[in-house]
Order: structure tokens, then C-alpha cells, then sequence
């Protein structure tokens, strides 16, 4: 059968695609934690929910995946070229409404995520078919093994389940995949350095110049890239600053973006009405190139090996009522 809902993916971000939805945003503020914490995010809300009292008269039962399977072998190199999943997903009441997939590339150990909606608002209860994935160029085209690390399903009422890699393989589908790719570019892109504009922003006053426009946080990077011909220059790059405990964080994204060699880019991140006070710190950042190679740097305050203070003269931002 064919699926009425499908996956595409932007280098280093999520895109929400459906008939009815085609924009980059994620439900329950997930585009702004980095992919190796979503996981965290979304069980921390299912087990909160699991706790919380039941009313009969509502959902309260998490959607389910009851078959999940993806095919051995990805040619990145050809145009149009994607992951095939097969997959059913069900929920007993109001409906599948979104499907989050955690894949890790085997040899360099970095992780990534894409999701879909499924169906638009009059979601169906059960759905199933093959969908076409495309993360190999979001991590890069990198040759090797991949394997899917988790998945997480949502219902339209708001109830989350998630599965870890043990309890997809309990499925008794395929979860490992192999990338060719004749064109990828090993040279990763590089920061050269780092500089925010601003040090404090006040979440309730409009962005400065503006009467209503929501307040944001603004960077400048200087990137580079050694690749040659049209697959050289870096075309992405955005990072996240996160509260020290992981409870919320900020993304920060690409707007003026450069093409070919060492070049300087600005980025800005939109401060939420809902944004937790406190304290952000440069957590993750991620940079890819024309050919899709990627590089991905993680604080050492949040486990990862990269010192920002080299790139950057401050590291952080507070934000204030």
C-alpha cells in the first residue's frame, strides 16, 4: 500500500512533512533540545504521564508500534536516494499523530533523529506501509554502518511512548543498514571561531528596533571548508545552548549562510514566551557542507569533548523575565 505520510530531512535540522504540514517546527518544543537529549526530553514526558491520574473519559493510553523494519542497503549517491522503513504504528482512541526516529552511525558514534506527522489533523488510528527516510545526507553521506537507536510515537491527545533499540528489535525487523556513497566528501567542515551578540535577553521585550517581534539571541561564526568544486562551502549550521540540568534549551540557526571556503555567517535563535529562566550554555553545534559531511561539536559540560571558550570569548546567555 502506499503511506499517506512521508519523512524528508534538512542537514542538521527537522522537517515536518504531510499533506496538510510542510514546515520545520516539532510539537512540545522538541526542535530545541539537541538529538541526543530528545530522547531524554520525550521519556521524562511519557513517564510523567504514566504517573499522572487517569479520566476515563479521556485518552490516557500512548500509541504503540507494533511493526518496524528497514532495508540493509542505502545508495547516497544516487539522486532521490532514502532509507525504506517499514512500519505500523496504531493508538486506540484519538489517533497516531507523530513518529520520531533516533538512528547512530556505528563507526563515529554520532546520533542523529528525523520525525514525521502522520496524517494532519483527521489522524487516522492505525497507520502502516513503507515510508522513505532520508537521513543519509543529513549525516553527511557518511560511508559505514548505521543502526536505529529508538523510535518515539504520539498520539493526538498528547500521550508519548518510547521504544529503545532493544524493544525494536523485539519486533523482529531489520534495524541495520549499510551506506555507499561514491561522492562523499571526507574534509568536514571547521569552526574557526565564535562570537553572541548578547549576553542577557529579556524574554518579554520585543527584539530591539521592533514593537512585537519576539526577542532572539544572535551569533556570529567563522567556518570553513577545504572541499572542492560544487560540493564545497558549508550551507548549514545552527547549535543549541541548554540549561545546565537539560530541562530546556535555545536553538540558534544559520541566516546568512556562506558558500565556498572561510567565510563568516550570522545565526539567531527566537527566544520563547515559555522559556525557562536562567542560565544557557553553547551545548552543541553542528556544521555541514555542500556534499552533506557534517561536524558536530559538544561541550564538555554536557559530556562531549569540545572547549567553546577556544571559538568563543562568553559561552553563555541569561534570559530574564
Amino acid at each position: 500500500m502506499t503511506p499517506r505520510f512521508f519523512w524528508a530531512l534538512l542537514p542538521g535540522t527537522l522537517l515536518l512533512a504531510s499533506s496538510a504540514l510542510a514546515a520545520p517546527m516539532l510539537p512540545d518544543g522538541l526542535q530545541r533540545f539537541p538529538p541526543e537529549m530528545r530522547a531524554k526530553v520525550v521519556q521524562r514526558l511519557a513517564a510523567q504521564q504514566r504517573q499522572a491520574p487517569r479520566n476515563a473519559s479521556l485518552d490516557g493510553t500512548p500509541p504503540r508500534i507494533t511493526a518496524f523494519s528497514v532495508e540493509a542497503t542505502v545508495v547516497a549517491h544516487r539522486q532521490e536516494s532514502g532509507l525504506g522503513v517499514d512500519i505500523s504504528v496504531a493508538d486506540d482512541w484519538s489517533g497516531v499523530k507523530w513518529l520520531n526516529v533516533e538512528w547512530t552511525h556505528l563507526d563515529s558514534g554520532i546520533r542523529a533523529d528525523t520525525m514525521v506527522f502522520v496524517g494532519g489533523a483527521s489522524t487516522a488510528r492505525r497507520e502502516q506501509g513503507r515510508l522513505q527516510l532520508s537521513p543519509v545526507w543529513g549525516m553527511g553521506g557518511q560511508p559505514g554502518s548505521y543502526v536505529i537507536s529508538g523510535a518515539t510515537v504520539a498520539d493526538v491527545a498528547g500521550n508519548v511512548a518510547h521504544y529503545g533499540q532493544a524493544e525494536l528489535a523485539a519486533l523482529g525487523g531489520n534495524l541495520g543498514f549499510e551506506v555507499r556513497n561514491r561522492l562523499y566528501d571526507p574534509r568536514p567542515p571547521v569552526l574557526r571561531a565564535g562570537r553572541l551578540g548578547v549576553s542577557s535577553v529579556s524574554r518579554s521585550t520585543p527584539w530591539s528596533g521592533t514593537a512585537d517581534a519576539m526577542p532572539m539571541v544572535t551569533a556570529e561564526l567563522t567556518v570553513g571548508d577545504k572541499g572542492s568544486g560544487p560540493l564545497a562551502g558549508v550551507v548549514d549550521a545552527h547549535f543549541y545552548m541548554c540549561t545546565l540540568d537539560e530541562t530546556d534549551c535555545l536553538l540558534v540557526i544559520g541566516t546568512q549562510l556562506p558558500r565556498h571556503g572561510r567565510s563568516v555567517m550570522q545565526l539567531s535563535g527566537t527566544v520563547l514566551p515559555e522559556q525557562t529562566l536562567g542560565t544557557y550554555h553553547l551545548a552543541n553545534m553542528f556544521l555541514y557542507d555542500r556534499s552533506g559531511n557534517f561536524t558536530v561539536l559538544s561541550s564538555k559540560r554536557f559530556g562531549g569533548d569540545t572547549d567553546f571558550s577556544r571559538y568563543f570569548p562568553a559561552t553563555q546567555v541569561e534570559i530574564t523575565p
